[in-house]
């Protein structure tokens, strides 16, 4: 397959996370169609994404390339234009419900030329999910992006097995070239990396504010005084949107957790050996000898 320059670029789904892909790839420098079902979703999108980029480039965040990039190649578009459309990439980025995915991605690998790279976005669910639904199916692969995209730099990218190896090849060096840091996953995962750790902090925030331990005020509080970190699980769901954990809750069964006992048996060599972390200078890393700060260990 010829490795071809993304550069236009088809997203599907104005609302909040559309919308900050949308204004990344073109303050990247990408041409970008933003699509929605909605004209008045299209228009507050774009309306949004000018102010953004006008607070960033004043923050000192983004240089004035950026902020015009944003003003000047993002074109809001009608489905019913898409057969007239030629993107390189399309991104589908609707709500997080399984069957709404499926009609959006056949309908894209049905009006989109076979040269056409199609992604989902999609936070939990897994590619083979989908690859039944797409009339080329080697074509079609996960791309999923963190908010607030515009100031994040992690991408992740999940093939499946029967995703052509240079679509993958194509999407490192688009992410590459807009900023964010590519993570290709070895094998199909729900949640990724970043949001299947999350998702355990996440739902046990909320098992402690339902259940009456603490309300969030203090349950976010007691997580920055700990961690050191600046945001809290309840103030993260709120960027992340209510709506959006919501629906992962639903999707829940799709993503069950994995037994206690094969997670016995991934920690029992380490174990065995005695390599029982920073106490004994090495465990999944290696330490200095009697290291009692915390600085990071070195990967063997």
């Amino acid at each position: 397959m010829d490795l071809k320059r993304i550069e236009a670029i088809l997203v599907v789904g104005a609302g909040w996370v559309g919308r900050q892909i949308a204004m990344t790839m073109a303050a990247g420098g990408c041409r970008v169609f933003l699509m929605d079902e909605k004209s008045e979703v299209i228009t507050q999108a774009l309306d949004w994404m000018n102010g953004q980029a006008g607070r960033l480039f004043a923050a000192g965040t983004w240089t004035e390339k950026q902020r015009d990039n944003v003003r000047e190649s993002i074109m809001g578009v009608n489905p019913k234009n898409l057969s007239v459309l030629e993107p390189d990439l399309v991104i589908e980025c609707v709500p997080e419900q399984a069957s709404l995915k499926k009609r959006v991605l056949k309908s894209l690998g049905e009006k989109c030329g076979e040269e056409v790279i199609i992604t989902s976005n999609s936070s939990y669910f897994v590619p083979s999910m989908f690859k039944g639904a797409i009339k080329h199916p080697e074509r079609f692969l996960h791309f999923h992006f963190h908010v607030p995209v515009f100031l994040t730099n992690a991408v992740d990218i999940m093939p499946w097995s029967g995703t052509t190896p240079q679509i993958v090849e194509r999407l490192v060096e688009l992410s590459e070239r807009i900023g964010q840091k590519p993570l290709i996953c070895r094998q199909e995962h729900p949640g990724y990396v970043f949001n299947w750790l999350l998702q355990a902090l996440l739902k046990a925030a909320m098992e402690l504010a339902q259940q009456g331990v603490a309300d969030p005020s203090e349950i976010d509080q007691r997580w920055k005084d700990l961690t050191g970190m600046k945001r809290g699980p309840f103030w993260i769901m709120d960027q992340i949107g209510l709506d959006v954990i919501h629906q992962v809750l639903q999707n829940g069964r799709f993503t069950q957790p994995i037994a206690a006992e094969v997670l016995i048996e991934f920690l029992e060599p380490l174990v065995a050996s005695g390599k029982l972390g920073q106490k004994t200078g090495q465990g999944f890393f290696s330490y200095a000898d009697q290291m009692l700060d915390w600085e990071e260990g070195s990967l063997e």
